[in-house]
């Protein structure tokens, strides 16, 4: 049994390391990334677009996407050591989020000042306090965060200390993106978050505070679906179940919890407010609903779906 690990920090396996990446998908064609233009693709009933290349995904630098910069001096090592390869794209922490979260502190402690000076309201003042310390850790966290995108691998920075991660080493990465609303109905803003999960079962976070985030969650994820969707179907070709978290793709179609939706039941899959929600043909309730940001290397999973689905009414 091939199996995705889940979104708990503990345990993992070590995937299996082929030189030069996993093959491409063994058949013709291979699959598009799928639209994502405001985060998780709204439905996936019929399938994706048509293949746009020859063999499944290509590197974003054989996309042309990007024009190969300099390699900064103080990650110069690990990029050598790790072989790491062109440097393509730089993301830093949003100047403009830092600010805010310091001019945030700063008047919190000013208001806990005055409040101390007079009767303070405790709970007024515990919600000052929380506040602070929120500021706090933000600028903590975030202060000085850089990722660095290269054709072979990831680097996460912060100061100092640098952390590598090579696109072969990578098992599997999470999306969380979430829309903050006004009053539940108007979108203000919408956050990326993307972990990032090492076959040595270290995990690293991507946070919204980087500029640009949701740009880097889509490199991540085209290069680690890249090497893993082949691998998951040659797992699934050959009658093993393919597990991602608590969802399971096999032969006999898609199950979570002992609950099975067999391949010429399946209707559709949409997402809605962060939800992956799967229904049966002719259901308005859906008989399988999973949080998307528990779903490991979700875009395989997707066409892993497209791909039993097709092997299942015969399309190839």
């Amino acid at each position: 049994m091939t199996q995705y690990p889940p979104p708990p920090p503990s345990g993992g396996y070590s995937a299996p390391q082929t030189p030069g990446g996993y093959a491409p998908p063994p058949m013709p064609g291979g699959y598009a990334p799928p639209p994502m233009p405001g985060g998780y693709p709204s439905q996936m009933a019929g399938g994706y677009p048509a293949p746009q290349q020859a063999e499944g995904y290509a590197s974003l630098q054989a996309q042309g996407r990007y024009t190969p910069l300099p390699v900064p001096p103080e990650i110069a090592q690990q990029v050598a050591t790790f072989q790491l390869g062109t440097l393509t794209q730089v993301y830093k922490a949003n100047s403009i989020k830092l600010l805010f979260a310091g001019a945030v502190l700063l008047l919190t402690l000013i208001d806990i000042l005055l409040s101390l000076g007079g009767n303070p309201n405790i709970i007024g003042l515990l919600a000052l306090l929380a506040l602070s310390a929120y500021s706090i850790y933000y600028l903590v966290v975030n202060f000085n965060l850089k990722a660095y995108v290269f054709s072979e691998g990831l680097v996460r920075a912060k100061g100092s200390h640098v952390d590598v991660m090579c696109w072969e080493h990578v098992e599997a990465v999470w999306e969380r993106i979430v829309k903050h609303r006004y009053r539940g109905i108007i979108t203000i803003y919408t956050s990326y978050n993307y972990t990032v999960r090492r076959n040595d079962g270290a995990q690293f976070k991507f946070p919204s505070a980087l500029k640009s985030n949701k740009l880097l969650g889509e490199a991540i994820q085209q290069e680690v679906t890249r090497r893993q969707l082949p691998k998951a179907i040659a797992a699934y070709d050959s009658g093993s179940p393919v597990n991602f978290g608590t969802l399971t793709v096999s032969m006999q179609g898609i199950s979570k919890a002992g609950v099975l939706i067999p391949w010429n039941q399946f209707g559709q899959a949409n997402f809605r407010r962060g939800w992956l929600l799967i229904r049966k043909q002719g259901d308005l309730l859906a008989s399988i609903r999973t949080r998307a940001s528990t779903i490991p290397n979700l875009q395989v999973f997707l066409q892993l779906v497209e791909h039993g689905r097709r092997r299942a009414i015969g399309g190839y």
